[in-house]
């Protein structure tokens, strides 16, 4: 042979060479386009109709009381819910990857009837015009509006979660459980519903903070705020309920009078006291205004010696059972309580007011007093002794209504956050606070709150509908984009 046959030869071989590494490396390429393409079009399209929340605790779908609630609304309903900031890209280790999950849960399974979106207020400033335009809402950055025919709601990823009260009392926030669901579906539910009502704090008598029970209020379409005790104490004209919690000290005497004018106009009130910070408090100003009701709060402690209600070792913590016209408040039949005074029937004449036992002790239960030196001695034999009353005034129009607690353990910050929103004994309070606004006739949504992912899984979710489609992805789907991507290459390279 030749030398320039050879070389020929060596030529046509080198460029057949390099034609099929260019090939194999151009396929490959492509092969990984296609795909990165194929998936991301894959996600946008079908992304949520294939996620699946198998966690023990649904912390990103919505529960059944809110899909029934979604299901009873028009067809032409429009919530609106804005989140005030880019939607979020990176959610870990955020608030948000409670919320931004569960909104979009709310936009698939709504029918329509809710839409969620982000738009950021620093690169579109006219969104605040655009949802307030009477200027009458907070709109900062950051938050979440929940807009319905001209109302909102602003909702901060602080407000979805209760915390530990000793944690935040030193400035640290420790979240105890996941209330995004309660947050957001309770303040649809009061959008829609037209309910509104205004509450008031009486502060300045070394109450605890409230700040639980607010979020509890503002989740039942209720705003609240502060009322300090002053010389110069009036009750605003747009009060609709009155909360004196957990007081440390009486209150003055010109309160007393104010509570007394608020009363005869027909006023509601709720108060609740205990007995473990403050035992030589009489409380006779305060007591001042629970006669002009037939009620009285008394100096004692209650001690429970049923062993089947002690809670403790001592028998100040305790059972208490529900009265029978308030057994539909919870699902329980029995409640905590924790120091409570008695709470009992005053001596007033009238007979136009009208009270009502609401919880009380065994039969077994006693009237405690605390000597000087820590001691105790029995008040009263045992009897059965009343921890929560109701009273009102009976044929008069827009008659005032009060609840009384002898226990802190109903609203008290520390409780609320160590039991939970999903408490028996928050459920109760809560459903005390409909019955007294009359919430009852607009809304009465419950729904729970959850506690905090611990990344459990909750095999009963594996339905066999969702398995079906996973089988599908993973034996059929899959396998078979990979044999049609083997098969393609083949025929392009076996003549080579």
């Amino acid at each position: 042979m030749s030398k320039d046959k050879k070389n020929t030869k060596s030529a046509v071989t080198d460029n057949r060479q390099k034609t099929l590494k260019l090939y194999s490396v151009g396929t490959i390429v492509i092969l990984l386009v296609i795909v990165v393409a194929a998936n991301i079009l894959f996600d946008s399209i079908l992304g949520k109709y294939l996620t699946f929340d198998f966690s023990l605790s649904n912390q990103n779908s919505i529960s059944n009381e809110t899909q029934d609630y979604l299901d009873s609304l028009s067809a032409d309903t429009n919530i609106r819910v804005v989140g005030l900031m880019d939607r979020p890209t990176e959610l870990n280790n955020t608030p948000l990857r409670y919320i931004v999950p569960l909104l979009d849960d709310y936009a698939t399974k709504s029918g329509g009837k809710v839409t969620v979106e982000y738009v950021n207020p620093e690169t579109y400033p006219s969104i605040r015009q655009e949802l307030d335009r009477e200027g009458q809402y907070d709109l900062t950055a950051d938050t979440f509006a929940v807009c319905y025919q001209g109302k909102i709601v602003s909702i901060s990823p602080y407000d979805c979660f209760t915390y530990d009260t000793e944690s935040s009392s030193y400035g640290y926030y420790v979240p105890t459980a996941n209330a995004v669901e309660y947050t957001f579906t309770n303040a649809m539910a009061n959008l829609t519903s037209g309910f509104s009502a205004k509450a008031y704090f009486v502060t300045g008598v070394e109450s605890d903070s409230s700040e639980q029970l607010k979020h509890i209020l503002s989740s039942l379409g209720i705003d609240s705020a502060d009322l300090p005790v002053s010389s110069s104490f009036t009750i605003p004209e747009d009060c609709n309920l009155i909360f004196i919690n957990n007081p440390q000290t009486d209150i003055p005497q010109n309160v007393a009078s104010a509570l007394n004018n608020y009363i005869s106009t027909g006023g509601d009130f709720i108060v609740a006291v205990n007995f473990y910070n403050n035992v030589s408090e009489q409380y006779p100003n305060l007591n001042s205004v629970l006669n002009e009701m037939n009620l009285n709060i008394d100096t004692y402690v209650v001690k429970e010696n049923h062993p089947e209600y002690v809670l403790d070792n001592i028998g100040f913590e305790a059972l208490v059972d529900i009265a029978s016209n308030y057994t539909d408040f919870s699902s329980s039949s029995q409640l905590r309580s924790g120091y409570a005074r008695p709470v009992r029937k005053y001596d007033n004449p009238y007979s136009y007011i009208k009270t009502d036992v609401v919880l009380t002790t065994s039969a077994y239960a006693t009237a405690v007093k605390i000597n000087e030196d820590g001691g105790q001695s029995q008040y009263e034999n045992e009897d059965t002794y009343n921890v929560a009353m109701y009273a009102t005034y009976e044929g008069m129009k827009d008659a005032p209504c009060c609840y009384v607690f002898g226990t802190s353990y109903f609203t008290s910050d520390e409780y609320i956050s160590s039991y939970g929103y999903n408490d028996a004994n928050v459920q109760f309070l809560r459903n005390c606070i409909r019955d007294i606004t009359g919430m009852n006739n607009f809304n009465n949504l419950q729904v729970d709150s959850k506690p905090l992912d611990d990344y459990s899984f909750d095999s009963t979710k594996a339905t066999a509908s969702n398995a079906s489609v996973m089988t599908v992805i993973f034996m059929i789907i899959i396998p078979l984009a990979l044999v049609i991507a083997a098969a393609v290459v083949y025929a392009k390279r076996k003549n080579l």
